[in-house]
């Protein structure tokens, strides 16, 4: 999913560069909801649900829409880079941080969310929240490109740390193993990189 970076960085309109503040708006709201996901790992007790998935296209969609068309916001673009990276890998992460750039340099002074007074913490804090994000989504990023698979390097780390654990019980090895990457698969996926 690239996204047309000289579109989102086209002004609104000629007497209001930046647009609206949609931050109370059901268009952001959406977003939000559209982000949100339920971890699958935790153990839902008695009461399970189905679990909620994000819905990352949606994001990048509905994002972009309202970038191009209605305002300019660190918010939706730090949301857009989220799912970009999530949806494309490095290819997703560069485009996202390209456009933050391209905003911050094209539209400091009123590109939203607006400062309040001479504090922008507000505004920085969002971008701050995508630099403290951006190691856990390279690491969920494939690596390699192998025939069967590919592998990021979360997968990297979880074979390193099942192959230290068969050393310590070599007599459990299959339950240790099963279902999860071995460091041989992960090297002969990226040796056909």
């Amino acid at each position: 999913m690239p996204i047309n970076l000289p579109e989102l960085l086209t002004p609104v309109s000629d007497a209001s560069p930046t647009g609206d503040d949609l931050l109370f708006s059901n268009e952001f709201d959406a977003i939000q909801e559209a982000r949100r996901y339920d971890d699958p790992t935790l153990d839902q007790g008695e009461w399970v649900t189905e679990i909620k998935e994000a819905d990352w296209g949606f994001v990048v969609d509905r994002a972009s829409e309202l970038l191009r068309t209605r305002t300019k916001d660190l918010r939706l673009a730090v949301w857009l880079t989220e799912a970009l990276a999530l949806e494309d890998g490095i290819t997703g992460l560069t485009d996202g941080y390209a456009l933050l750039e391209g905003l911050c340099r094209e539209y400091w002074d009123t590109v939203h969310p607006l400062p309040e007074g001479d504090d922008i913490e507000y505004r920085l804090g969002n971008v701050a929240w995508l630099s403290g994000r951006t190691a856990e989504l390279l690491r969920g990023i494939p690596m390699t490109d192998g025939a069967s698979n590919a592998f990021t390097t979360l997968d990297w780390e979880v074979a390193q740390h099942v192959a230290q654990a068969i050393k310590r019980d070599p007599e459990h090895a299959d339950d240790i193993a099963r279902g999860k990457p071995s460091v041989d698969q992960i090297d002969a996926s990226r040796r056909v990189t």
